[in-house]
């Protein structure tokens, strides 16, 4: 399992303290270009990605990658809750979408439960092929 995480300028840095208390392997990402490269090399482990955007052209820039998300578990923080806005978001096809104005802490609290999941998973694997 990876975490990646991704928020330009800064954005969501009390977010970012807690995805990385959840998950101490987390990338973290500041510029879109430099995420894209990242989904562009292969990628064994099931991804998860934590993807704030603080303004409508950060939003911009995770919506240009959009076909590299296909196969991502994505979590979206959006710079608002406009309806043009939250149907921008749901195109993502995101497990969880939040606000940058929300309790960040719902975000922490999906993505700790979405890798108790993944971990579980992975042991019963484990106990399967044995």
């Amino acid at each position: 399992m990876q975490v990646l995480f991704f928020a330009p300028n800064g954005a969501g840095e009390q977010l970012q303290e807690a995805v990385e208390g959840l998950f101490p392997g987390t990338r973290v990402y500041r510029a879109i270009g430099d995420l894209s490269k990242r989904f562009r090399q292969p990628m064994d482990d099931p991804t998860i990605a934590v993807l704030v955007a603080r303004t409508e052209e950060d939003l911009g820039g995770i919506l240009s990658i959009r076909d590299l998300l296909r196969d991502v578990r994505v979590l979206l923080v959006l710079p608002d809750m406009g309806t043009e806005t939250v149907a921008k978001g749901h195109s993502l096809h995101p497990r969880f979408l939040s606000h940058i104005d929300a309790d960040l802490t719902e975000v922490a609290a999906v993505l700790e439960k979405m890798l108790r999941v993944s971990r579980a998973a992975g042991r019963e694997e484990v106990n399967e092929k044995r």
